[in-house]
């Protein structure tokens, strides 16, 4: 079941080019207040960027626990940095960090604002190609030697291909922070994609589509997007097809890297036993050949809706998702919408959980779910039963969706769920490896 909201300010057909350090700094304001203006370097609130030849116009910095409730114990050494390029934001990328008091490790991430959504058709797949084939190795250093320079640290380093960005992260002990950005600086800017690879990289891809294809959770989902955006890159997925993968040439993917892997395009971002400053120096040594790049600039999808998808298969469940448009990742409503979506389907006290799980026993898994967009956003629902309940199931959903928000305008029962909700960021914002990916753009999901 497909529906859309009456929200008419939620749909811009009209292209957008979208600056990525404006989406951290607002994403930062969002969690910690108004950090202000740049201001030259040394003299920002709370140390300022770097001096010398720190490529850092300056440095917004905000303690991390600004906004605590009054009476609370203040974390006055847990800091949040931004600090920008010196000669605008093409000269290289803005490093954000967060430094975290008692943290025994640091990781360091890397955003190229570049995902699903802004590829062209025949090479579908491309930003996810390129997160396999990065790790492959670089001029310096074989895949062998970046692996081998991590697990002797203990660390990991990964990455993951979202719709409108793809990341690069490394989580490392305290006092490796220099080791990893080294590392990541070499796979993002001077990766060897090799031909060889590309061809091994296509086929392991090939066998991740696969084993997609066989999971009923992936399927539902894959529907019920390019149900939502018919016709629309934000309904494809984010692997591409297996036409796609197997056709895209080497020199696409060398096309697209060198396009695309540029500030404003890059985002450094690292959270833990951080030393800012030092990582703004390392940034601007290691992606000096990284600038002069350009943001995507993004069309809107339309009103049109395919109302149902779904595909019959000999499975022992039912597997049945619900969306609707939502807001944008940068709707000021989207917390209020958070906590709604929270007490439909968030957690083990949710109306969708008490219902359709304790009380008629229909599911083992139901929740409901946001995500955010540059210029859309989506609610969703997911449940799975035995096929011959499946019509009982959509039944109880749309009952329960019908009924919410379910609570009323009352202040105070918003008050459990809100605490609820916050308790749940503050356990995944509680380790560095989990901070640094909280300052991506599209934290909405």
């Amino acid at each position: 079941m497909v529906d859309d909201s009456d929200d008419d300010d939620v749909i811009d057909d009209g292209p957008i080019e979208a600056s990525f350090e404006d989406a951290f700094k607002n994403e930062l304001e969002a969690v910690h207040g108004d950090l202000g203006v740049a201001v030259p370097a040394g003299r920002g609130r709370g140390g300022g960027g770097g001096g010398g030849g720190s490529p850092s116009a300056g440095s917004l910095s905000t303690p991390a626990d600004r906004g605590r409730r009054h009476g609370a114990p203040a974390a006055t050494e847990s800091v949040v940095e931004l600090s920008l390029p010196e000669h605008g934001p093409t000269a290289g990328p803005s490093v954000v960090s967060e430094r975290m008091p008692d943290a025994r490790s640091v990781s360091v991430g890397v955003w190229v604002g570049v995902g699903g959504r802004d590829e062209d058709p025949a090479v579908s797949g491309a930003s996810h190609f390129l997160e396999h084939l990065l790790f492959k190795g670089t001029d310096r250093r074989t895949a062998r030697a970046i692996a081998e320079m991590v697990d002797a640290t203990g660390g990991e380093m990964n990455a993951f291909t979202s719709k409108e960005y793809t990341a690069y992260y490394a989580r490392v002990p305290a006092g490796d922070q220099e080791l990893a950005t080294a590392l990541l600086a070499d796979v993002i800017g001077e990766p060897a994609l090799r031909a060889a690879d590309v061809e091994t990289e296509r086929q392991v891809i090939l066998e991740e589509l696969h084993l997609q294809a066989d999971d009923p959770d992936d399927v539902v989902f894959e529907l019920l997007y390019e149900a939502l955006f018919p016709g629309h890159p934000l309904g494809r997925e984010v692997l591409g097809s297996e036409d796609s993968v197997a056709t895209i040439a080497r020199h696409d993917l060398v096309e697209f890297h060198d396009h695309w892997y540029r500030a404003p395009n890059l985002v450094v971002a690292a959270a833990g036993a951080v030393d800012h400053h030092a990582l703004v120096e390392q940034v601007g040594e290691a992606f000096a050949s990284r600038t002069d790049g350009m943001a995507p600039v993004r069309a809107g999808p339309s009103e049109e809706l395919v109302e149902a998808r779904r595909i019959t298969r000999p499975t022992e469940a039912a597997h049945v998702a619900w969306g609707w448009r939502g807001l944008r990742r940068d709707d000021r409503r989207r917390h209020a919408l958070a906590l709604g979506i929270h007490v439909l389907g968030g957690g083990l006290s949710s109306r969708l959980f008490q219902t359709v799980r304790e009380e008629k026993g229909l599911a083992y898994n139901v929740f409901a779910s946001p995500a955010g967009y540059e210029d859309a956003g989506v609610v969703s629902v997911y449940a799975g039963t035995a096929p011959e309940r499946a019509d009982e199931l959509q039944r109880v959903v749309a009952d329960q969706v019908a009924r919410w928000p379910p609570m009323g305008s009352q202040p105070r029962r918003w008050t459990s769920p809100a605490t609820g909700l916050r308790g749940q960021f503050c356990w995944a914002w509680k380790t560095p490896g989990a901070g640094c990916p909280g300052w991506a753009p599209a934290r909405a999901s």
